[in-house]
This record gives structure tokens, sequence and C-alpha cells, in this order.
């Protein structure tokens, strides 16, 4: 999935491969110290030469002398595959992509590497079993947009639940949301440290394989049915919520390494071809389908939708995800969500998270105070009253002073006398 030696590095493949079957003839001549090549399966042999049931293992030399008389009952066997080669073993192979992404079970492919399985890229693959259908063979997991139903529905819901493994710290709302996480220095992503840990760490590391997949197997295009890439991509930015307060350990930093070095550039493929699904996805009231993970998972109240909703917004601004068109669309919802959903007794849990965001000096977004405030001022440009007064409402939504001093200078300059309005409205003692 990870032909790219960056992606490979601090991901390590642990197994041990079964020793091969010895020779199990009583009389072998080499002893039972070679391996087993064919089996029979017939039962009176094996308790007549093996003393054991059936299946009964033998080595080239036996096989031989069996095969004479019972050759009907002889069964090619393959050897154990001691590693699984990321390479084309095909000794004639001239693909510059060699990449292995198959794996050959047949005896005629497997008699070429010691009758173990043969691993070939796609090239030979398709030059190879174009002309041997009866081969039976493994191949890599193919695009998710090119599957039938049946197979694209068992993916994507495998990608969503390799995902959902990253699931947040259980402190993790208790941090104060004006509080900056460590993030790692560049020296700890470009660290090639193992990433064990304990069963909980283990767990949030099975999300990678959710992310590898996804990217991988989910190729931005232009015809690929937005209900499946919206569902992928609203529980993709979950799993950006679920790891933005993860430690500065070794798992941090395993799964910090994946967003900008790979998952980024896979959302800006996604953007410049489907942005509407990825705005569709940020809002407060998202489509159906994206409604997965986090707290659409669990029986939560309004504010706390919201307010997740809002966070996992925030998270997504260190990446430059929320750019300023997605920004400039998605804000004003928000805004109208939190003024007519949260009660006002209860609007005190957002106010650090909006402070935090509506900051001039100190805001995350990456652009500046003026676009930041774009879809305020272009609201007061040959509007109505009831329009304007909806953007004085969202301001005192906002309740931060720098946006009261900023917006207001803007109102009073354009409009003159809604700046006395917005001064009575605003109860902030910036103004």
């Amino acid at each position: 999935m990870n032909p790219v030696l960056f992606d490979r590095r601090g991901t390590h493949y642990k197994f041990s491969a079964w020793p091969p079957v010895s020779c199990q003839m009583d009389d072998c001549r080499n002893k039972r110290n070679v391996k087993a090549i064919k089996m029979c399966l017939d039962p009176t042999i094996a308790v007549e030469c093996g003393d054991r049931p059936p299946p009964l293992y033998v080595c080239e030399d036996c096989a031989e002398e069996l095969r004479m008389e019972h050759a009907q009952y002889l069964v090619d066997i393959l050897q154990p595959l001691q590693h699984v080669p990321l390479v084309c073993e095909n000794k004639n192979c001239s693909s510059a992509k060699n990449i292995a992404v198959c794996t050959c079970f047949s005896t005629e492919c497997a008699s070429l590497s010691g009758f173990r399985p043969m691993r070939y890229c796609i090239a030979c693959h398709q030059g190879k079993h174009g002309t041997s259908p009866a081969h039976i063979y493994h191949l890599s997991i193919p695009s998710v947009w090119s599957c039938d139903a049946e197979l694209q529905s068992y993916l994507v819901e495998a990608i969503v639940s390799l995902l959902k493994e990253a699931q947040p710290l259980e402190d993790k709302r208790t941090v104060e949301m004006g509080e900056e996480r460590t993030r790692p220095t560049q020296h700890a992503l470009d660290d090639d440290d193992d990433v064990e840990g304990d069963t909980g760490d283990e767990s949030k590391l099975l999300s990678r394989y959710g992310v590898w997949l996804m990217v991988e197997l989910c190729k931005p295009r232009d015809d690929i049915p937005v209900e499946i890439l919206g569902r992928l991509l609203a529980m993709l930015f979950q799993w950006f919520d679920a790891t933005a307060y993860l430690p500065d350990d070794n798992v941090g930093k395993a799964l910090e390494r994946l967003k900008p070095h790979y998952v980024c550039n896979w959302l800006k493929e996604v953007s410049k071809t489907h942005l509407e699904v990825i705005l569709s996805c940020l809002l407060p009231h998202p489509v159906e389908y994206a409604r997965v993970g986090g707290h659409w998972d669990t029986l939560s109240s309004r504010t706390s939708q919201i307010k997740e909703g809002l966070n996992r917004l925030c998270c997504l601004i260190p990446y430059d995800i929320v750019t300023f068109e997605v920004w400039d669309y998605v804000i004003p919802f928000w805004l109208e969500a939190i003024r007519t959903e949260v009660p006002e007794e209860e609007r005190g849990e957002l106010k650090v998270l909006l402070c935090k965001v509506f900051d001039i000096d100190m805001s995350p977004l990456p652009f500046d105070v003026q676009r930041m405030y774009h879809f305020i001022a272009e609201r007061f440009e040959n509007t109505t009253a009831p329009v304007q007064e909806q953007n004085l409402s969202w301001l005192q939504v906002c309740a931060c002073g720098c946006v009261c001093v900023w917006v207001g200078g803007c109102v009073s300059e354009w409009v003159g006398g809604w700046m006395s309005v917005w001064v009575g409205v605003c109860e902030c003692g910036y103004v």
C-alpha cells in the first residue's frame, strides 16, 4: 500500500514464518532431513508408509517412488514464505514500476522460486496471467471506485472502522480549549523510533491503516459517488479531531507524521474536484451520510454537538485545510447555529473556543484579518436592515473584544448609523 520509502519508515512488519514440513516417510532415503514437496491423500499409503493419518508429506525422492503406482493421490504443496517481497521476483522483469502487487500460488509460477508463492508486479502479472487464467493468485486491494457495490461497501466500512480506532483521550475534553497543543518538532517527525506502546496506543496506531487505505484506494476523480466520498471525509475530519491532543510520544509522532506529509496532499486533490463535498462535511448540519464518528455515534445535546463540531473545524486549521474559501462559506452557518440553537446560559462553553479562533492577533487561521471577517463585511454592503442586524447578532455571539473594535470601525465607515446600534448590543469593554 505504501511503496514510497518515506511512508515505510517506522512501519515494522514482525512475523515468523512456519518452518517447512519435512518428509514423513518411514524409509526415507534422506532420513527425513529434507523438505517435503508433495503430499499423499491416500489413507492406506499414509498409514503403511508413515504410520499416520493423511495427508502424508513426502520429499522429491519419495514422491518418485510413489508416483509409479499412486500418482493420482499426490498433490503439490508450496513452501512457506520467509518474508513478503516488496518488489517483483520475475528475473525477466523489465518494468520501471516493479512494486509487487500480485502473489501467485500456482505450481507453474511457484516452481520458478523454489516452490514458494511468486510475487509479481502489475506488468508481469498481466503478461503472465493474461494467458494463464487458471492460475490461483492474490492481488492487492483494487481501487474503491472500480469495485462492485458489495465490495465497495465492505472497503468503505473497513476504512471507517479503522479510523474510529483513534479515539480521543479520556481527559481530552477537560483540557482547556485555549491551550496550545505541544506540536512535534521537525526532528521528531523525522525520527524512526519504534512506535510500540500499550494496548490503547496499539489501537490508535491501527487508525494509520485506515488512512493508508483511504489515500491509496480512494484516489480523487471526477466521477466518484459523493455519498461515499463524503462519508470518508467526515470520518477523516473526525480522525484529525481524535488525534489532535495526543501526547508528544512515539505514537503521537507516528500519527502526526501522516497529516502534513500524506493526508493533506490527498485532501488538496479532493478539493480540486469536490470542494462542495468538503464544505458539506464541515457544516453544523451535515448531510446524512456525513454523520459518522464522534458525537454522531452517541446520544448528545445540540450544544455538545455544536461544540464538538466547531472544535473539529479548529483542529483542521493548522494543516491549511480550512482555506479562505472554506472559512468564508461555513463560518456563517456555525454562528447562526450557535445563535439559534444554543441557549444563552450554555454559550459560555463556547466562549474560549470562539475567542481563540476570532482573535485578531493570535488567530490560527492562515489568512489576514480582512479575509477572516470578509463574510461579515460583505453583508453590510447594499443589504437590508434584517441582514445587517443578523450580522450584529453574530458578532455578539463571538463575544470577543478585538472583533468588536475591528468590525465596529468598518461598520461606522460603511453605514454610519449602525455603529451606535452595535455599541448598544455588544456589552464589550473594548469598544
